[in-house]
C-alpha cells in the first residue's frame, strides 16, 4: 500500500526525490509510533484517537540536541499522513478519514532571509570585476549561478534541471521546470543573458568534456552539476562576498523577490516568476517591505523612534 502511494507521488503528483524521500520517512514513523508492523498495516484500524496521540507524541519527542520538534516540522508530517489518508480515501481504501479535521499547529510568522540591495550591488560588481580579470570555467560558472538566483529567483532543483534548449535563441526567455511539473516562462534580464552565452564560449574554450550535451550548468567533467554541488558554491562564494547571517540559494531566491517588493512590484507578476501555486506564499514579502518602510520612517519621521528623546517645540 505503501508503494503504491509512493508510485502516486512520485508519477502522477511528480513530487521532487527528496520530498517523496521525506514522505515516506514520515508514513513509516507514523507506523512505528503508533506500534503498527508495515506488512501488517491496517488503514481501516487507525482512528482519530490514534492520529491525535501520535501528535501528541511528537510533541514531547526530543532530536539529538535534546530540543523539541519545531511546529514546521510537525506541521509537515501532519501534511503527509493527511495527503496519504485523501489518497487511501479517493482509492476506496476506507470509508472513513481519520486526519479530516486534524488542525495544524500555529506556527510564527518567519521572514524570509534576504540581502540588502547595497551588499548586492556590490556583490555583483565585484564578481563582474573578477570575471574581466580571471576567465576560467569555474569562476564564469560561479558567477553565473549566483546571478541566475538573485536575477531570476528560481529554485536550486530548478537550476539544476535547466537545459540549453530551455533558452529562446535570442536568450530573452527561459523555461523553467518547476515543482508539480509546473512549466513557466520568465523574462532573462540582458545582463544575464550575457553572462549566459560568456558562460558557454568558456565551455568551448576550456574544451569542458561534454557528456550531458543539452545540460546547462556543468561540472568540470561535464555532467550535469548536482544540487549539493550547487549548495556549496553558493555558501562559499557569498562568504566571499562578505555577506553575513544565513547563505543558501533560497537566500538569494528570497533576495529576489524582496528587493521587487521594494522597488513596487506587482504581487502577482511576482508570484509567477517564484512559480508559487498560492499568492499566500508570496505574500510574506509584503512584510520585508513593509519593515523597510518601518526603518525609513523611525529614522526620518520627526515622531519616529530614533526622534523621539529629540527637543520638542511645544
Amino acid at each position: 500500500m505503501l508503494e503504491r502511494f509512493r508510485t502516486y507521488i512520485t508519477v502522477e503528483k511528480r513530487f521532487s526525490p527528496l520530498t517523496v524521500r521525506n514522505y515516506m520517512a514520515d508514513l513509516r514513523e507514523f507506523l512505528a509510533m503508533c506500534g503498527i508492523a508495515e506488512e501488517e498495516f491496517d488503514p481501516t484500524e487507525i482512528d482519530r484517537d490514534m492520529v491525535r496521540g501520535w501528535v501528541v507524541a511528537l510533541g514531547k519527542r526530543k532530536n539529538a540536541r535534546g530540543q523539541s520538534l519545531a511546529a514546521t516540522s510537525i506541521n509537515r508530517r501532519i501534511s503527509t499522513i493527511k495527503s496519504f489518508f485523501a489518497w487511501l480515501m479517493r482509492e476506496g481504501l476506507i470509508k472513513k478519514n481519520p486526519t479530516m479535521a486534524l488542525p495544524r499547529l500555529k506556527t510564527p510568522l518567519r521572514l524570509p532571509n534576504y540581502v540588502s540591495e547595497e551588499q548586492m550591488s556590490v556583490s555583483v560588481e565585484h564578481l563582474t570585476e573578477e570575471l574581466s580579470e580571471e576567465n576560467s570555467f569555474t569562476a564564469t560558472r560561479n558567477a553565473l549561478i549566483i546571478l541566475m538566483f538573485y536575477g531570476l529567483g528560481i529554485r536550486r532543483a530548478e537550476l539544476v534541471g535547466l537545459n540549453r534548449d530551455d533558452l529562446s535563441e535570442d536568450m530573452t526567455q527561459l523555461r523553467i521546470h518547476g515543482k508539480g511539473g509546473k512549466v513557466r516562462i520568465v523574462p532573462v534580464l540582458r545582463f544575464i543573458a550575457d553572462h549566459i552565452q560568456e558562460y558557454l564560449n568558456e565551455i568551448s574554450r576550456s574544451e569542458i568534456c561534454i557528456i550531458d550535451k543539452n545540460a546547462l550548468i556543468l561540472s568540470l567533467k561535464g555532467t550535469r552539476l548536482s544540487s549539493h554541488s550547487v549548495y556549496c558554491i553558493v555558501r562559499r562564494e557569498m562568504q566571499r562576498m562578505g555577506v553575513k547571517g544565513k547563505k543558501s540559494p533560497h537566500v538569494l531566491r528570497h533576495t529576489f523577490a524582496t528587493h521587487l517588493m521594494n522597488r513596487g512590484g506587482d504581487m502577482r507578476q511576482i508570484q509567477e516568476l517564484m512559480g508559487h501555486s498560492s499568492l499566500r506564499s508570496t505574500q510574506v514579502y509584503t512584510h520585508n517591505s513593509i519593515s523597510s518602510l518601518q526603518k525609513i520612517y523611525d529614522s526620518a519621521h520627526p515622531r519616529g523612534r530614533r526622534n523621539e528623546n529629540c527637543d520638542s517645540d511645544d
